[in-house]
């Protein structure tokens, strides 16, 4: 195996990278260029390296700087191409695989391999290379329209910023989506013994969200299985204290 600190050399060719592309995504289609596993490419610069993955969660400066010379690029721009900045609790929202996809960017400039870091954030609805409506990868239909379109917008804006390691004021997105989907009783107690699992504490805020867990049979958790508009809409009302908590 080749030492962790051993020199670098750039390959011979560079294939330009795509706006918001992955790491991986990047890495994967020189490999495919190559005919090397990905894998191999990646360990050829990084030796220590055990998954494609990794590079695009825990990416260390010292690992950014190789990969940049490899590549022929700038640290900052390899990190810029990863969720490196993003906290622990953004992760969870992270997806492995892609979970969308913008139909309008894939006509106009073909997708092939390339997967875009929109493609794995659980907390997007909208493209944000053209701002149109994304489309789930399992049925390739847009979301459904909806009535919160500029808090949903919003939403996804606070969720982008903690993503991009910014400092976005008094309480973490992350950490609201997670204490929104929390289970909760309410007062008084006037409901169906049986209802009271699927009751979560967004259900306050926005009624119709307990009847969509119920009617489509969702366990809701904190990720892209429950719908993101509705928890999206929520964090303006939160993080500016409008909800009545004498509701929840």
């Amino acid at each position: 195996m080749m030492p962790a600190d051993s020199p670098i050399t750039p390959l011979p060719v560079i294939l330009p990278s795509l706006p918001d592309e992955l790491l991986s995504s990047w890495i994967s289609r020189h490999a495919l260029f190559y005919d090397v596993p990905p894998l191999v490419l990646l360990q050829h610069c990084l030796p220590l390296a055990r998954a494609l993955r990794s590079v695009d969660l825990t990416l260390k400066p010292a690992d950014a700087a190789r990969l940049a010379c490899m590549f022929r690029s700038k640290p900052q721009s390899i990190v810029g191409m990863t969720f490196v900045a993003a906290p622990k609790i953004a992760h969870r929202m992270i997806a492995v695989q892609p979970i969308n996809r913008c139909q309008e960017c894939a006509n106009e400039q073909g997708m092939g391999t390339v997967i875009r870091r929109y493609q794995l954030e659980g907390w997007r609805l909208h493209c944000p290379l053209c701002d149109q409506m994304l489309a789930d990868n399992n049925d390739q239909t847009p979301f459904p329209p909806s009535n919160r379109q500029h808090l949903i917008q919003h939403g996804e804006r606070l969720f982008q910023a903690e993503a991009n390691g910014e400092n976005i004021g008094w309480a973490s997105p992350g950490e609201l989506a997670r204490l929104l989907l929390m289970r909760r009783v309410p007062r008084p107690l006037n409901v169906d013994p049986d209802d009271l699992p699927r009751l979560r504490v967004l259900g306050a805020i926005f009624p119709d969200f307990d009847d969509t867990v119920a009617n489509n049979n969702i366990p809701p958790a904190l990720g892209r299985q429950t719908d993101p508009s509705h928890w999206l809409a929520a964090f303006p009302a939160c993080g500016g204290r409008e909800c009545d908590a004498d509701r929840v």
